[in-house]
């Protein structure tokens, strides 16, 4: 395992339009500058009891169909536990450390520590939890932008929506020689900037009254007694930032062999592990966690592009050999977190399904909704085909439509635990 950084983007994902439906020129002029625009602000977080180390990542959402959206950071509080590993960050940077202290103000910079590595041997410098610490910022190198890599320039892009991806970068440092064993799970927050309700006292008459401000609130939060949005606003918010949840995805591995395709290893319900032997005592190991956010759905579910569907480079390996249930290729693990998510992915699932009158005469409504689930599954196992492209792109991009109008901000926040 080693312990120097690495900053890793898919620049396959740079390559096409947000939608693969047709546009207008001026959507596609939007598209081509948002698709250059992306953020990474991070915070790493310790826990206690079983759940023990957080990282949180900080984006903006851009709305790349409308307006434009600023970034800013958030996070959440935890308590510390004695645990037999630290977690810590590496590089010279700190994004929207002032946005973050805007939302809150615990976060801290880590203990420092300086460990000799490589050869020649270099003096790095780590920034890692102590039990005093409940959370830290990530930290990062800015890198020169190479289109001979997958690798940008962070300095350069603000903000990000389809076709974004990037690297978790997480350091694990056991406190004693031996092994260690962790569970890596990632969680995707959306945030929104509200009208707030805000209780206002009266220094002489200590009378009370009730106003309004402007305030960043997780979604989670949203209710119409903490802010001025309706039910029914706060219940399409809250299903966008599900559309979020499922159009982000982790892998294990990033493809740096070839531009064939970008991942390997999909981190299957968002999750992965660190489980090493023979490790050396107060020693940094890297575990990168890759995110990307496909532009496309043929990006995702085309098993073979022979029909020119898939615009870009694919997520993972194009193929039809689908392995077996106990050794599935890429492509199955895709295809399947595209089943068992579909109403995280797709929007308006009926209208994806597009059963007829004559389909569901006579059936229940529970055995409608069994079919609509079926149709669009049978659809992502045959994507190539003309109708069950357009449906499922169509349902695709709207989800990312109701991303960019309806979510600020998000996190990723990652959690690890002891034990595997």
């Amino acid at each position: 395992m080693s312990a120097k950084a690495y900053e890793a983007l898919s620049k396959s994902n740079e390559l096409t339009p947000v939608s693969e439906a047709a546009q207008s020129p001026e959507q596609r002029n939007d598209d081509e500058k948002e698709r250059k625009k992306r953020i990474r602000g991070t915070l790493i977080k310790f826990g206690s009891l079983a759940v023990f180390a957080f990282i949180v990542w900080v984006f903006a959402t851009i709305s790349w169909f409308s307006s434009n959206r600023t970034t800013t950071a958030g996070g959440m509080s935890v308590t510390t536990s004695d645990m037999p590993f630290e977690i810590a960050a590496k590089g010279d940077t700190i994004r929207n450390s002032a946005e973050i202290g805007e939302v809150h103000t615990d976060y801290q910079e880590g203990v420092t520590m300086y460990v000799e590595e490589g050869a020649p041997l270099v003096t790095n410098t780590y920034y890692k939890t102590l039990p005093s610490i409940d959370k830290i910022k990530l930290r990062f190198d800015l890198i020169e932008d190479d289109p001979s890599t997958k690798n940008i320039d962070e300095n350069n892009n603000k903000s990000i929506g389809p076709g974004s991806s990037g690297a978790l970068e997480l350091y694990i440092i056991p406190k004693r020689d031996g092994s260690v064993s962790a569970t890596i799970t990632m969680e995707v927050v959306g945030y929104v900037e509200v009208d707030a309700y805000k209780t206002v006292v009266d220094e002489e008459t200590q009378e009370t009254t009730t106003t309004t401000e402007k305030k960043l609130m997780r979604i989670s939060d949203l209710s119409t007694s903490s802010c001025t949005l309706t039910q029914d606003k706060i219940n399409e918010i809250k299903q966008a930032e599900k559309f979020l949840q499922g159009h982000i995805m982790f892998f294990d591995d990033i493809n740096t062999a070839n531009n064939n395709y970008s991942y390997n290893s999909l981190c299957i319900d968002r999750s992965t592990v660190f489980d090493e032997a023979n490790l050396t005592a107060n020693t940094p190991y890297y575990k990168p966690i890759y995110w990307t956010w496909p532009n496309t759905l043929g990006q995702i579910a085309v098993k073979n592009n022979s029909n020119g569907k898939r615009v870009g480079i694919p997520v993972v390996e194009e193929t039809t050999n689908l392995g077996t249930a106990s050794n599935p290729t890429d492509k199955a693990l895709v295809l399947k977190y595209l089943k068992d998510n579909k109403s995280d992915v797709f929007k308006n699932l009926e209208n994806v399904a597009a059963l007829t009158e004559q389909d569901i005469e006579g059936k229940t409504e529970e055995q409608i909704l069994a079919l609509i689930n079926s149709t669009i599954d049978n659809r992502i196992y045959s994507a190539e085909t003309e109708e069950n492209f357009r449906k499922l792109s169509t349902g695709y991009n709207l989800a990312d439509y109701d991303i960019g109008t309806l979510i600020n901000y998000f996190v990723i926040e990652v959690t690890v635990t002891s034990g595997t």
